[in-house]
């Protein structure tokens, strides 16, 4: 018999994979024998693994709201067939209940591992696509409509960005969108036509019968080509810098404005939506399916409003789906939570048993090592120190523009001083030492103000935990010292913005945090990247609520579990009465 390892090296789902690859996939696969009659998954229980049948049988029956299997909501898993590879990508629901109809053995491989295993062997993405034959039947790698799931997630750290909006790992973009382009037409049809008619009439109606004339003339054809060229310029800017992103997690709306460059950015977790309207306001817009989106949330956000897009009746449709796979979804965990409760107070044994594995030579470790290492501009601001991640915490510090605008006045004046020293005792033939006593001086009090003005921007930190927000003043040497702290469940709406043009010239901005109770904001203000800070802490807010709803989870299978035991006890002492007549009365 081929040990696991091999059986998933032969499998046409990771054929092509490379030995190193496969030894971490084998690593994170486990396999489970079954007896007859043994259940695999129950209908409607959470989703979060693939299974591969290595021997035996299954068979998968699907109940409907009457509680009857109809034709076609049958099938059979022998050797080699599987299902949920879409579930690697995507938590979901189990359609039908599975059973193994003889003794047999499965692989299952949970979702987290294998996304886990994907960061730490980018170079598996690729040898898992889709391989048709000629006939366009699938044949190896994953399958087309699971590889396209597996398209819209950040799997390598690289590419976890729509444009500046980032991500998280799990997260998937259901809709990308920008303004229509007709949108960017209707805005640009003025200057073009102001860029073409004004020379053209400049040309034709002023005469060149002398200097002046002639120099009139080309400054009213050149200074309306430059001014509208430049109009052009920075309305395609715009444009190009407004987003709405749909993801299976928030909605983010990336909004630039040209008159004051400003640029900011709103993330609405997908709970909080309450309601979504379109809006096609005339003629043009009929006709060519162009339409405001207005999306209704529950987080002092409020209303996004998001305007000339291409068929916006698909924000909405994209919206409602995502809303009935939550409401789905949340069944599903509740099932699963209820069934966890039982099975865990009553010891109900496994239906399925892990077998040892034989072939395992490596701890998890030492294969998924994952290089998590960011991008470019962020592997810049470690060096510079802005962000730094110590365990659970991470800081941040203020652009090094604004200590840079703030030392330049010391540096400035020191600069002054040594110039006029020399002065002094190059012209005036100054060289006393009282003199040379009082420079000293003037350079030691001016650099204990530059170095005043260093510490007082090192010490103004940012701070977040996996509880807590946290700004900290300081004032240098210990002079005194101001803390805001907010926990992050406290945490109600999070914005980014880039509040003019050197702020989105060199990517720096603020982060205005919303959170409950008066007074309690926190604002991480003048910090490189606002739109990876946002990420950190939507990030950590999730971490923060899967943690909350995890011991939530197990309270209520406790209490679950201690109701069921004691109905049990008191039907095994038949003390409760029947609440329904007996059927033959």
């Amino acid at each position: 018999m081929t040990t696991k390892m091999q059986f998933l090296g032969e499998h046409p789902i990771f054929a092509n994979l490379l030995d190193d690859q496969l030894l971490a996939l084998n690593q994170i696969a486990r396999e489970y024998s079954f007896e007859p009659n043994a259940i695999i998954a129950y209908q409607r229980d959470m989703a979060d693994s693939m299974y591969l049948v290595r021997d035996g049988r299954l068979y998968a029956k699907e109940v409907d709201e009457q509680g009857i299997v109809r034709d076609g909501n049958t099938r059979q898993y022998v050797a080699n067939d599987f299902f949920g590879a879409e579930w690697l990508f995507e938590v979901g629901s189990h359609p039908a209940t599975v059973t193994g109809t003889d003794e047999g053995h499965i692989i299952i491989i949970k979702g987290d591992d294998f996304r886990q295993f994907l960061r730490a062997y980018p170079d598996a993405i690729p040898r898992l696509e889709p391989i048709v034959d000629q006939d366009g039947n699938w044949y190896a790698g994953l399958s087309e409509d699971v590889w396209e799931i597996a398209e819209k997630l950040p799997l390598v750290e690289r590419i976890d960005r729509i444009g500046p909006i980032r991500l998280l790992p799990d997260e998937i973009v259901e809709y990308y969108t920008r303004r229509s382009s007709i949108f960017l037409l209707e805005s640009l049809l003025w200057p073009l036509l102001g860029m073409i008619l004004i020379p053209m009439l400049a040309y034709f109606l002023i005469p060149v019968d002398s200097t002046a004339t002639n120099i009139l003339r080309g400054a009213v054809i050149v200074l309306p080509i430059l001014f509208f060229g430049i109009l052009i310029i920075l309305r395609l800017l715009d444009w190009r810098n407004d987003y709405l992103v749909i993801t299976n997690k928030h909605i983010s709306h990336r909004e630039f404005e040209l008159r004051t460059f400003r640029t900011q950015l709103n993330k609405v977790p997908i709970s909080m939506v309450q309601s979504v309207a379109v809006e096609r306001p005339n003629f043009t817009a009929n006709l060519f399916n162009i339409g405001s989106v207005r999306i209704t949330t529950a987080s002092n956000v409020g209303m996004i409003v998001f305007n000339g897009i291409n068929n916006p009746s698909e924000v909405e449709t994209v919206l409602n789906d995502l809303r009935r796979r939550v409401q789905v979804m949340d069944a599903a965990v509740a099932q699963s939570t209820m069934r966890r409760s039982v099975t865990d107070h009553f010891q109900v044994d496994s239906s399925i048993h892990l077998v040892p594995d034989e072939d395992e030579m490596f701890e998890d470790e030492d294969l998924l090592v994952v290089d998590t290492e960011p991008g470019f501009g962020i592997s810049v601001g470690r060096l510079l120190d802005w962000r730094l991640e110590d365990g659970n915490v991470i800081t941040y510090r203020r652009n090094y523009l604004i200590l840079l605008w703030e030392i330049i006045p010391p540096m400035f004046l020191i600069a002054l001083i040594i110039v006029g020293a020399v002065f002094l005792t190059s012209y005036f033939d100054i060289a006393s030492p009282l003199f040379y006593a009082l420079t000293l001086m003037f350079i030691l009090f001016d650099l204990l103000w530059l170095l005043w003005r260093y510490e007082d921007w090192r010490n103004d930190i940012f701070q977040l935990t996996d509880k807590d927000v946290i700004d900290i003043d300081r004032k240098p040497f210990g002079f005194g010292e101001s803390r805001k702290q907010a926990p992050l469940q406290n945490i109600q709406n999070v914005k980014a913005e880039r509040p003019g043009f050197f702020a989105t010239l060199f990517d720096y901005g603020d982060v205005h945090i919303e959170t409950a109770g008066a007074d309690s904001d926190i604002d991480f203000d003048r910090i490189p990247h606002p739109s990876q800070v946002l990420s950190d802490i939507f990030r950590r807010l999730e971490e923060s609520r899967d943690a909350q709803r995890r011991k939530d989870d197990e309270k209520r299978r406790k209490d679950y579990a201690i109701l069921l035991d004691v109905y049990r006890q008191e039907m095994e002492q038949d003390r409760i009465p029947r609440r329904t007549p007996p059927i033959d009365e």
